[in-house]
C-alpha cells in the first residue's frame, strides 16, 4: 500500500495579508492630498487656457475687423446678465452685453456700428463654455487694471482695431478709445485665477511658503500682449523665471 502524499497549497497568511492592507492604507494616505493638489491645479489650469483663449479671440476678431472687441466676464447668458468681476463664463461682444447676453452670437457677424460702435444693441460674438467647476467654488477674480479705475471698467478687457487695450470709462463700461502704451502705466489687466473651496495659493513671499494650490494669473498688456504667470512666485527669489508675475 503506497503512502498517502501531502501536497502543500500556497497562499497567504492572515497575518501577510494584514501587513499588505497596512502598506497599502500608509500609500493611498501618502498618494491622496498629492493627487487632490494635482487636480486642483489642473482645473485651474484649464481655466487659465479657457480664459486667455477668449482674449486671443477678442484681439484677434478687433485685429481682423479693424473695429473696437470686448471681452468680458458675465454672470449668466441670460436676458438678465449683467458684467461682473467674477464669474465662470466669459464672452466677447460690440457694445455693453447687459441685459442682452441671450441674443444668438455670431462669430461672422459684420460691426454694424463701428462709426459708434456703443449707441446700438450689442452684437454677442461668442459666449464660453461654464468653466468646468466641481462641487467646490472656483472663483476668477478680475484685479485692478489701472485702464478705468473703478469696479466695472476693471471687469472688461477692450482692444482697439491695431490690437492695443482701450481706455474704459468705469461709468458707463465703454471703450472710450485707444490708449498710448508708452505713457500709460500702470496699464495691464490682471486676471486671478484661484479654488478658495478646494485650499489656499501657493506663495514663496515669506518665509517658510505657505499654501499648496498653484493659483495663476492671466495678465494683458497695453500692447495687447496676452500670458500666463504664477502670482505666488516672489520675482526676487525666482529672477529668470519665465513663469513669475511683471
Amino acid at each position: 500500500m503506497c503512502p498517502t502524499r501531502r501536497v502543500s497549497v500556497a497562499g497567504f497568511t492572515l497575518i501577510e495579508l494584514m501587513l499588505a492592507v497596512a502598506i497599502l492604507a500608509i500609500l493611498l494616505a501618502l498618494a491622496i492630498p498629492a493627487a487632490t493638489d494635482w487636480m486642483a491645479n489642473s482645473r485651474l489650469r484649464n481655466q487659465a487656457e479657457s480664459v486667455i483663449s477668449g482674449l486671443r479671440l477678442a484681439r484677434g476678431e478687433a485685429l481682423k475687423r479693424n473695429a473696437m472687441v470686448r471681452f468680458q466676464l458675465v454672470t449668466d447668458t441670460t436676458g438678465g446678465c449683467a458684467v461682473t468681476g467674477t464669474s465662470n463664463l466669459w464672452q466677447l461682444s460690440h457694445g455693453d452685453p447687459t441685459g442682452n447676453c441671450n441674443l444668438p452670437e455670431d462669430i461672422q457677424a459684420p460691426d454694424t456700428t463701428n462709426s459708434n460702435p456703443y449707441a446700438a444693441p450689442p452684437v454677442i460674438l461668442l459666449n464660453s463654455s461654464p468653466l468646468q467647476l466641481t462641487s467646490t467654488v472656483t472663483t476668477i477674480t478680475v484685479t485692478a487694471n489701472g485702464l478705468g479705475g473703478g469696479v466695472l471698467a476693471d471687469s472688461i478687457a477692450c482692444f482697439t482695431g491695431t490690437g492695443a487695450l482701450a481706455r474704459i470709462n468705469n461709468a458707463s463700461g465703454l471703450c472710450t478709445g485707444a490708449m498710448n502704451p508708452a505713457t500709460s502705466s500702470p496699464a495691464t489687466i490682471a486676471i486671478d485665477i484661484s479654488d478658495p473651496g478646494v485650499g489656499t495659493c501657493f506663495s514663496d513671499f515669506a518665509d517658510p511658503a505657505t499654501g499648496t494650490i498653484r493659483c495663476l494669473r492671466v495678465q494683458v498688456s497695453s500692447w495687447g500682449d496676452i500670458r500666463m504667470c504664477d502670482p505666488g512666485l516672489a520675482p526676487v527669489k525666482h529672477v529668470n523665471d519665465p513663469r513669475i508675475c511683471t
